[in-house]
C-alpha cells in the first residue's frame, strides 16, 4: 500500500541571492510563483481589467 504525504509548499522573496527571505507565502504546486504571490497580496483576478500591478500590461 502506498503512503501519501501532504506537502506544504511556500515561496519567498529576497533582495540578494543567498539571503534568506523575510516573508514566506503559501504556494501551489504545480502552479506559478507570480499567481501565488498575487493571491497572498490580495490582488484579485489577474485576468480582469487592470488587476495586474506588476507592469505586464500596456503603458
Amino acid at each position: 500500500m502506498k503512503k501519501i504525504t501532504a506537502l506544504n509548499w511556500e515561496v519567498g522573496w529576497s533582495d540578494h541571492a543567498g539571503q534568506f527571505p523575510d516573508r514566506w507565502v503559501p504556494a501551489t504546486v504545480p502552479g506559478a510563483v507570480q499567481l501565488d504571490w498575487a493571491r497572498a497580496e490580495g490582488w484579485g483576478d489577474h485576468t480582469y481589467g487592470e488587476n495586474c500591478p506588476i507592469g505586464l500590461g500596456p503603458g
